[in-house]
């Protein structure tokens, strides 16, 4: 712990000494600070952890290769403003070598993708969580059957659609989806999401999605074909519905609610932005319409959605660093850090 806390201090210090720097924790506890994302990454050995501390870092296809641990300082502005948010300008891929991968705490202005062709999306075990990204696709296009499995995306803004390209025995929870859910077949758990489904978008919300589970879900809108296209044999579960019944007959529907008024405290019921407030009015029927009598929506469920996805790593409040170097040479930083327990 000690280690991990001298390099969040090591990354306040950067940002007034070196911009675009990045910090690689190696197996050995030794660290070394990078220019580039492209270099640190290249540079870790499988199993390193990266520290991504706040600023813009611009890449070409960030492409990950073995197992790392990828921590930046986040994305949501009111939790990043000692630090800056992480956004690395670019989209990223992970490949056969990059089971058990962790991403948290960026913002990733392109898509993330599991493989680069056909044959190397064998991958498993990755946790993507408490960031902020475009399209998510478990394949290298929206065409191709992945080869991925047991993948748990959690605690995320998904700015666009959600592509499973029939990965098999993922966990798709307290997620933020502003777009739709595609290309899904069987053991693929949906819980205590927010899915706006893409209002006015060509297309239905729910795309060739078969035999999965949807449980404690709030769903907003339909695209504009409506709710479900080309999908059956799906399990809805103690769902809330912004608008009236669309399931199809082969689905299994249980306790689920349509119809219900905008339960959130403040929303914008079209599109993502981080002046919303998801937390559920205490009046709504939402608050209870969940498995066991417990909340729907990303603040319910088993692992609630952390309030502005502060990630795991020490997460730095305040920091006061000095303009110039005293007569000794010596700068006077003080930083204010919070341990994180999840």
């Amino acid at each position: 712990m000690k280690k991990i806390l001298l390099i969040a201090a090591a990354c306040v210090v950067s940002m007034a000494a070196m911009s675009q720097a990045a910090f690689v924790l190696n197996n050995t506890g030794s660290t070394q600070a990078f220019r580039s994302i492209d270099s640190a990454i290249a540079y870790a050995q499988s199993g390193d952890t990266l520290y991504l501390p706040g600023g813009t870092y611009n890449s070409n296809t960030i492409i990950i290769n073995k197992k790392l641990t990828i921590f930046g300082a986040g994305h949501y502005p009111d939790s990043t403003i000692a630090t800056g948010r992480t956004v690395l300008n670019c989209s990223m891929v992970f490949i056969d070598g990059a089971s058990l991968s962790v991403l948290q705490g960026v913002y990733l202005a392109g898509n993330i993708n599991m493989g680069s062709n056909a044959t190397n999306s064998n991958v498993n075990g990755i946790i993507i969580s408490r960031c902020n990204f475009n399209d998510i696709t478990f394949s290298f296009n929206g065409a191709a059957v992945s080869l991925a499995s047991n993948l748990l995306i959690r605690e995320n803004v998904i700015r666009n659609d959600l592509t499973l390209n029939n990965a098999k025995d993922n966990l798709i929870e307290n997620n933020i989806i502003d777009g739709r859910i595609n290309a899904a077949n069987g053991s693929n758990t949906f819980v205590n999401n927010v899915v706006f489904g893409r209002a006015g978008a060509s297309g239905y919300s729910i795309n060739s999605v078969f035999s999965c589970v949807f449980e404690n879900n709030i769903f907003c809108n339909t695209a504009s074909y409506g709710l479900l296209g080309n999908s059956t044999a799906n399990t809805f579960r103690n769902n809330v519905f912004l608008f009236p019944n669309q399931l199809g007959g082969g689905d299994v529907s249980e306790q689920n609610l349509f119809s219900v008024p905008d339960p959130f405290v403040n929303k914008n019921l079209t599109i993502f932005s981080y002046t919303q407030n998801f937390h559920l009015t205490p009046s709504s029927v939402a608050a209870t319409a969940g498995k066991g009598g417990t909340a729907c929506g990303i603040y319910g469920g088993v692992r609630p959605y952390k309030e502005s996805a502060v990630p795991l790593n020490p997460h730095i409040r305040a920091a006061n660093i000095a303009a110039n170097t005293d007569n000794t040479g010596q700068i006077q930083v003080q930083v204010t850090v919070a341990a994180q327990q999840q």
